[in-house]
């Protein structure tokens, strides 16, 4: 599975944006709030 992670940075790159996006709408969350 580490070799296939490290071939496909698409992996980490998903990661990130789902984190990104998690942040961003509880953050627009607490503002509407």
């Amino acid at each position: 599975m580490e070799i296939s992670d490290e071939l496909n940075p698409y992996t980490r790159l998903n990661n990130s944006l789902a984190t990104t996006y998690c942040c961003a709408k509880s953050f627009v969350g607490n503002l509407l709030t």
